[in-house]
């Protein structure tokens, strides 16, 4: 009972991409990818930079604003926010997702995407996009049909979700068995407060909590 009350039964990884990879998968070079971060257009990362679903959507993204004319911007939550809808289209994609063995569904945390299209309309506030957000072709009607027609770019979310789909020869997301490393480790930290369901509950998953503690302390 213990180990169902703190982990989660199964956890999604994302499966990640170096950059050389991720130009083949997006067809945004290298030094492109480079230019882009020193100009604060991607997050800085430590090291060689690795890409998941929602970065290798950033990629696409930027790009396809670049096609449209739009001045870049740069990273912020928004954009994030942005990407992380493309990643959640990914998601209802075939082939998208590998189920490991006794897995059948994604983990319950994992939301849906929210909205598919992004509309904008020149000239750019302050040189930079003001996007407004459609649920679906409905809402991408009425939103053209209310006066945006005029110089309307329109950035379909799916549409970069399946570029990437199509892009890997593998998946985006692997669903396992078991917990993550953040939910051991939040076991791990209530451990140290004498916790016997969280001891109880890592030993049924075969981890040494004694001696992770002891290399805690130490």
């Amino acid at each position: 009972m213990a180990q169902a009350d703190i982990f989660s039964p199964t956890h999604i990884e994302f499966v990640t991409f170096t950059a050389a990879e991720a130009s083949r998968i997006t067809d945004v070079q290298p030094a492109t990818q480079r230019n882009w971060r020193r100009r604060g257009f991607l997050s800085k990362q430590n090291g060689w930079a690795r890409f998941n679903a929602a970065d290798l959507a950033e990629l696409v993204f930027r790009k396809s604003m670049g096609d449209l004319g739009m001045p870049h911007v740069e990273a912020t939550e928004e954009m994030l926010e942005i990407c992380l809808q493309a990643q959640a289209w990914a998601t209802t994609l075939p082939g998208a997702i590998e189920f490991e063995p006794g897995t059948e569904s994604l983990p319950s945390p994992i939301d849906g995407p929210r909205y598919r299209f992004l509309l904008a309309c020149p000239p750019w506030r302050e040189g930079e996009p003001e996007f407004r957000r459609a649920r679906d072709e409905v809402e991408l009607l009425a939103a053209m049909n209310g006066g945006l027609s005029v110089g309307l770019s329109i950035i379909d979310l799916k549409a970069i979700a399946s570029s990437v789909v199509e892009g890997v020869s593998g998946p985006l997301f692997v669903v396992r068995l078991g917990p993550d490393e953040s939910e051991i480790w939040g076991a791990l930290n209530r451990v140290q407060d004498g916790d016997v369901e969280a001891q109880e509950a890592l030993e049924a998953i075969g981890i040494d909590w004694r001696g992770k503690f002891e290399a805690v302390k130490r």
